[in-house]
């Protein structure tokens, strides 16, 4: 009987992702109940950009196009929308972080070259470039070694993990935490919510919870930067190959494996994401 039980959820997951127009899939755990609150839109600034709050579609008008500004979902659901609409408005909550948060990384990898080339490093460059080595797990300070995994990953790639992981915005994790990519969280210190009951071996998954769709767009950033299972990922990153062929790399991040990098595949090519590149 538990065999037949799980069967059924496999193949539930399976039918879900496969409509590519209405999936609803997460890494590990698929929930798709709706939860609409309506609540006024609140801006908050950061040192770098503006953070919008987001409730409806309405608010996607909010925004002032002069300033940098990254969206914060607040419980939307996309799910009432038809599914066009749906993955318009997905993008559009998407794109501002993902601009920025590429941005960063390419001025950050602009100091690391100019530092390698130069064969020095400024007084005023010093605190930086221990950051980013402490970010990026570079122990022994190579700065060559750094700008390897400082990887700028195509929009359509980061897009069509984070609509596949997210059934398009639609899933409970991206709704009440921002995470868009699946993240687990295995630190109790760490904001997270319960994504599910918890299972035979005491083990019980928790997702990290961010507070806007830039800080989730980082931690999925610098995963795949660091972790790893990825570094064919960035090998082919840092050679210039597109998001299909570099989808194929992706097999360890999700417990489906190849079937999962297949399905990366076909929300690129099915939904024209590649138009989405810089």
């Amino acid at each position: 009987m538990k065999e037949l039980k799980w069967s059924l959820f496999f193949l539930y997951l399976f039918l879900q992702v496969v409509t590519v127009s209405s999936g609803n899939y997460m890494r590990n755990i698929s929930d798709k109940k709706p939860d609409v609150v309506a609540v006024n839109t609140r801006e908050k600034t950061s040192s770098n950009y503006k953070i919008i709050y987001v409730d409806s579609p309405e608010d996607l008008k909010t925004k002032e196009k002069s300033n940098k500004y990254v969206y914060a979902v607040r419980k939307i659901d996309l799910n009432s929308y038809p599914v066009k609409e749906k993955k318009e408005l997905f993008v559009n909550l998407m794109m501002p972080a993902i601009e920025i948060s590429r941005n960063q990384i390419l001025e950050n990898k602009s100091l690391v070259k100019k530092i390698i080339k130069r064969g020095s490093i400024k007084n005023k460059e010093k605190d930086k470039l221990e950051r980013l080595f402490d970010n990026y797990g570079i122990e022994d300070k190579d700065t060559k070694q750094l700008l390897e995994k400082m990887i700028v990953p195509p929009t359509s790639l980061i897009l069509s993990q984070a609509a596949l992981e997210s059934g398009w915005g639609t899933s409970r994790f991206f709704r009440e935490g921002n995470n868009v990519f699946g993240i687990w969280s295995y630190d109790s210190s760490d904001e997270r919510m319960k994504a599910g009951e918890t299972r035979e071996n005491g083990f019980t998954a928790h997702l990290k919870k961010f507070s806007n769709l830039k800080e989730a767009v980082d931690a999925y950033i610098l995963l795949i930067s660091t972790g790893s299972a990825y570094e064919s990922l960035r090998k082919g990153i840092n050679r210039g190959e597109n998001s299909e062929k570099l989808a194929k790399y992706l097999v360890k991040y999700s417990e489906l494996g190849y079937s999962y990098t297949e399905r990366i595949e076909k929300v690129i090519r099915v939904n024209d994401l590649e138009k989405y590149d810089i």
